[in-house]
């Protein structure tokens, strides 16, 4: 008799649970919430997950991304202090970050990104830096070390 009541109070749960389910699911669908998400522009994207970043030139055709990060220091700073342990790991920070945003654009804009460039940019305004997801970085201090004529600009 205990052993019949507690079947049925666990056969009763299961159907409350399953009740309970199918309602979900019914009125999410009814609402839309359980559709597919609303893919966002390339612009949204980076705005509200990488604010740090200012597009520069977005070319879907080609995949090609283009963004700009500011720094505050001036071009002559960045020249003379750029060497420093700090500014290369930021530098090479960049190659992961590449990534992520790739993978943030290919989920929540349906966008391929062939080739990514970062390029860091003076508190003057001028190119300190850029980093290509191919691996390719320039730098304005290493450019002052191999050639003192070189001005870092665009």
């Amino acid at each position: 008799m205990k052993k019949t009541m507690l079947i049925l109070i666990a056969v009763v749960l299961v159907l409350i649970l399953l009740a309970g389910g199918l309602i979900w699911y019914l009125v999410s669908a009814l609402s839309g919430a359980g559709g597919a998400a609303e893919k966002l522009s390339v612009e949204a994207y980076l705005a509200e997950a990488w604010p740090d970043y200012s597009l520069e030139e977005w070319d879907a055709k080609n995949g090609d991304l283009r963004l700009s990060r500011s720094l505050r220091l001036t071009y002559k700073q960045l020249e003379k202090y750029g060497d420093q342990p700090e500014m290369n790991e930021l530098v090479l920070g960049h190659l992961s970050t590449m990534e992520q945003i790739a993978l943030g654009l290919t989920h929540s804009c349906g966008e391929e990104v062939r080739s990514i460039t970062i390029v860091g940019l003076s508190s003057d305004g001028q190119t300190a830096y850029t980093v290509s997801r191919d691996g390719t970085i320039t730098t304005c201090w290493e450019r002052e070390k191999d050639d003192p004529t070189e001005t870092g600009k665009p």
